[in-house]
């Protein structure tokens, strides 16, 4: 233990795998060094090549709603999404149904120099996220907007579904197809919802 107390635990190493599932986890503020917001695990795990960290059914409460915003705007950035099935971003929930966040390596969790963690084999290692939700925390309110929407359509009435999530994003939405899709009238009738 530290003199702070708090624990300090020795990183993942090689060959150990951790799995987290079916639980909530509350994650502590970033650091705020951590800016642009390219993960929201890599200041609570760090691992050293070949280990391995999978969530499978955890509910993830960042520490605020501006952390979460800013990680999905980051997500949302329609100069790198690419088409997936397997995210969502959906009001203030980023939800992977399977996927990968980078965790903090080893060697750079012990403030090494990024030229000696590459000496040192210390590339970026990932979390495994299956059925694996970020969300507000609890005791924070939802936005009444959130900066992007991503989801899936693969018919007419989901995509309709889909332009209608427009109303609760001010920034961005991003719609990957799944199938084709006819225009038919039946799912075009009414106006979208303002």
């Amino acid at each position: 233990m530290e003199p702070n107390g708090n624990i300090n635990e020795p990183p993942l190493t090689v060959s150990s795998r951790l799995e987290v599932s079916n639980l909530t986890l509350r994650l502590p503020p970033l650091p705020l060094s951590a800016s642009p917001v390219a993960s929201l695990l890599a200041h609570v795990f760090a691992a050293g090549p070949g280990a391995q960290l999978r969530l499978s059914g955890v509910t993830v409460e960042a520490a605020s709603c501006g952390e979460l915003a800013a990680f999905a705007t980051q997500l949302c950035d329609p100069g790198s999404w690419r088409h997936t099935a397997r995210l969502r971003v959906l009001g203030s929930v980023v939800q992977y149904d399977s996927g990968s966040m980078p965790i903090a390596a080893a060697v750079m969790a012990a403030n090494v120099s990024a030229a000696e963690a590459v000496e040192a084999g210390g590339g970026v290692p990932y979390a495994e996220l299956e059925a694996t939700g970020f969300k507000c925390p609890e005791s924070y309110p939802p936005p009444p907007s959130w900066p992007c929407t991503a989801t899936t359509a693969g018919t007419a009435a989901e995509l309709r579904g889909a332009l209608d999530l427009m109303a609760s994003t001010y920034r961005v939405l991003l719609v990957s197809l799944t199938g084709s899709i006819s225009l038919d009238g039946t799912a075009w009738d009414a106006p979208l919802t303002a």
